[in-house]
């Protein structure tokens, strides 16, 4: 069983690989127990994203703003906006159908009245974007019109227009959505420029990972202090820059445990530890078993799905 993770570039922009490059659409089903530790990892990209909970539960979180999603609820993420999601521990699994369009999709001139009014104006607002409940009218039509575009989606040689149709209505509900439920909007805030700054820390521990990496290198790299540093991971991670560093490693090394045959030692040092030891007892405490034995159920796993 592949464990499935996102592709982003140097700088944790998200690479969205669409079907069509010269149709900025695109619809992707995320199986969360397929995913590497259960999670999406932090990203943002320069698309609209727009999610309905098929089933399960979920931890969301835009740019350190956290809240739970429950099979039914959408979410609607702005351009730009550092995000992540994880599986809820009370649940065994999450399904989310997520449905990404960059607005050219609609008008390839973004100086056009059109354009304008429809999306630039959300793209300059202050704001990262809500959870959409499906209790109101518009977020019913929301959540019901994003199952039908995934349904829709290249079921038919007119899938093309046939989405662009769908996701006119469903923008339009957005629109209604964000203007009805102003207390709903996750709105940027001073604190924002934290945003910017964990950016840069993700850029850097994500391709230097598997060196030795101080609080002195990351507050360097954003040409921060050393207090701002903790502040900034306190304020949108909600936990260190070390926790943060061993999170990251660990989810690496869960992911080549389970599609390489590296020894332990050498996923060790390719993830940046340097006790074998050290490695084992937070993986441990992470994952509930030993790297050996996480490596034995995966492989098991890999087998019966096939």
């Amino acid at each position: 069983m592949k464990l499935l993770s996102i592709l982003t570039d140097h700088n944790m922009q998200e690479k969205i690989l669409y079907p069509n490059p010269s149709f900025p659409f695109g619809v992707w089903i995320d199986t969360y127990s397929l995913m590497r530790n259960h999670q999406l990892d932090w990203h943002w990209h320069s698309d609209f994203e727009l999610g309905v909970m098929i089933s399960g539960r979920l931890n969301y979180s835009l740019s350190g703003t956290d809240f739970p999603l429950n099979a039914g609820e959408a979410v609607f993420v702005n351009a730009n906006t550092l995000h992540t999601a994880k599986l809820s521990p009370e649940s065994n699994d999450a399904v989310m159908a997520v449905i990404t369009f960059h607005p050219t999709v609609f008008d390839r001139n973004t100086q056009s009245p059109f354009y304008q009014k429809y999306f630039q104006t959300i793209l300059d607002q202050n704001m990262k974007g809500c959870k959409i409940k499906p209790v109101t009218a518009p977020g019913a039509e929301i959540a019901g019109g994003l199952r039908k575009i995934c349904e829709m989606w290249e079921q038919s040689e007119d899938y093309e227009i046939l989405c662009l149709a769908g996701m006119g209505v469903v923008w339009h509900h957005v629109l209604c959505y964000l203007r009805q439920n102003n207390e709903a909007i996750i709105l940027r805030n001073p604190a924002s420029k934290y945003e910017e700054k964990m950016k840069c820390f993700i850029s850097y521990i994500q391709t230097h990972y598997a060196e030795s990496i101080s609080i002195d290198d990351l507050a360097a790299y954003a040409h921060i202090s050393r207090s701002e540093c903790f502040r900034c991971f306190r304020q949108m991670m909600r936990k260190t820059p070390v926790e943060y560093i061993n999170e990251y490693r660990l989810s690496c090394a869960a992911s080549l445990l389970a599609s390489t045959n590296d020894s332990i030692t050498e996923i060790c040092g390719k993830c940046g530890f340097i006790h074998s030891s050290y490695f084992g007892k937070l993986f441990r405490e992470a994952y509930g078993k030993t790297p050996l034995e996480y490596r034995r159920e995966q492989k098991s796993s890999s087998l019966a799905f096939f």
